[in-house]
């Protein structure tokens, strides 16, 4: 059954572009409180964390429909494509308005026109936190600064994604914990 939205007009895409009302991270200024969108077209972004020191990396994790879940190196001004892509796959119907005369057509399993991820889940992991290591870590300092660390939700999981000096993903290690993770400070 295509659910129906009532009252937001006639040309749903119109209104998408008016209201902004899809997922995006916000730039604040702490001088005058004026706010930026730094990046949009996530889809219920979970996760996000700045590396200040150089070079300066916005890393966000994002839920995608039925698999599509990503890992998002964030650039100021750029789409990450939800609603209109997504590498995942369809839930149910499309969003009809009114009396079907617009829907958001999401083409599923792609991802072509819009910032691709850094690194994509399907089946869905549900990422939480992240959080980029300090310094060298374990037995053997094989977890190296700069890595990556993603808590899951669906997956019960700790995932260590391994990146190189430009940011590109080489490895992704699933750690079963056998429970939901997520941060709850």
């Amino acid at each position: 059954f295509p659910v129906t939205i009532t009252g937001i007009g006639k040309n749903l895409f119109s209104e998408i572009e008016r209201l902004k009302i899809f997922g995006k991270v916000i730039m604040i200024n702490r001088k005058n409180g004026k706010t930026t969108s730094f990046i949009s077209g996530l889809r219920a972004p979970s996760g996000l964390y700045i590396r200040s020191e150089s070079p300066t990396t916005l890393w966000v994790t994002d839920h995608g429909p039925r698999g599509g879940d990503e890992l998002n190196i964030g650039l100021y001004g750029e789409d990450y494509g939800w609603p209109r892509v997504s590498l995942g796959e369809k839930y149910f119907s499309d969003v009809e308005l009114n009396n079907g005369e617009s829907r958001i057509q999401t083409s599923f399993l792609n991802h072509s026109g819009f910032k691709p991820p850094a690194f994509s889940w399907t089946p869905s992991i549900a990422p939480s936190n992240v959080i980029v290591l300090k310094s060298d870590y374990g037995p053997r300092k094989s977890w190296k600064k700069s890595d990556l660390l993603i808590g899951s939700l669906k997956a019960t999981s700790l995932f260590h994604i391994t990146v190189d000096n430009r940011e590109i993903v080489r490895s992704v290690e699933q750690i079963n914990v056998g429970d939901r993770i997520r941060d709850r400070s």
